[in-house]
């Protein structure tokens, strides 16, 4: 396959946990995506052979070579199963590029790992953040300031999407849905329509324990689960992602996007233990 011929890429990580012991990154609640460009960094990334029945020849895998990809067996009852899905900006801001990117992910998850339904599928979506602390220092991407900001055909945009993954549900491959970084403003124009409300939402609150009251009297009416996490609002840049592939495929003739990522957490639902954590990252070249 000539170099001309590659336009897509997978990168996926392996098991991230295996690096918490080696002090790579801390577990502080500050703004970071360290954990997934130290994996993707220290993994040397190994392109995987006999692809065919998983990517056309305009796609190559890259794994991390001392993490087998570890096929569940059937035993994906023993497991509570969370993925969060980062939608990027890019390809698939497009209604048509929101579905083929979470029929990707499913199809993806089931070829690598035997994942063919999960507990519970969060949705992150681009320019949001419940905080300022949520923001990249470096980053340029556009961000809104309030929900008045947000231009109607975007929030339309969440709607139809959530209403790709409520099939899912209806597919028997998702049990569950979250949001990322949905406050009251934004939970306001995706519950009342839609067919299945969230479950939980997961906010940056830059390190604060404290949350607003009206998102706790609103999460309370609701039903609503609320998480803390530390994602910055672009988990992975132009340079970070072109560095990584180059690292592993030299040959790379041009400047890469991260398209879409997928973090999964498989947990025992035995011991609540994190059984395995990793990272699945779709590029694209500019």
């Amino acid at each position: 396959m000539g170099c001309s011929d590659v336009k897509q890429f997978l990168l996926c990580t392996g098991d991230v946990t295996k690096n918490l012991k080696s002090g790579i990154w801390n577990a502080s609640r500050s703004v970071s995506n360290l954990e997934l460009i130290k994996a993707l960094e220290n993994g040397s990334l190994q392109e995987l052979k006999n692809t065919r029945d998983m990517v056309d020849s305009q796609t190559k895998i890259f794994v991390a070579p001392n993490d087998s990809l570890q096929n569940l067996d059937g035993k994906a009852d023993d497991y509570e199963i969370i993925v969060k899905l980062f939608f990027l900006d890019g390809k698939n801001d497009s209604l048509n590029g929101r579905r083929e990117t979470t029929d990707q992910v499913f199809f993806y998850l089931s070829q690598l790992f035997g994942i063919h339904s999960v507990s519970t599928l969060v949705a992150s979506f681009p320019h949001i953040v419940f905080s300022k602390e949520g923001l990249n220092s470096s980053s340029n991407s556009r961000v809104y300031s309030s929900i008045d900001e947000v231009p109607q055909k975007e929030i339309q945009s969440w709607i139809d999407t959530w209403k790709i993954l409520e099939e899912k549900i209806h597919d028997g491959k998702v049990k569950t849905l979250g949001v990322s970084e949905f406050g009251v403003p934004e939970l306001e124009r995706l519950i009342p329509n839609v067919e299945i409300s969230p479950e939980s939402t997961q906010v940056n609150n830059g390190g604060e324990c404290k949350l607003p009251s009206e998102l706790t009297k609103y999460a309370e009416q609701k039903h609503l689960k609320i998480f803390f996490h530390s994602d910055p609002s672009i988990l992975i840049n132009e340079d970070e992602i072109t560095e990584v592939i180059r690292h592993a495929w030299p040959n790379l003739p041009a400047r890469a996007r991260a398209d879409w990522v997928v973090r999964y957490t498989i947990v025992s639902r035995n011991t609540s233990v994190i059984n395995r954590k990793g990272y699945l990252v779709k590029a694209s070249l500019l």
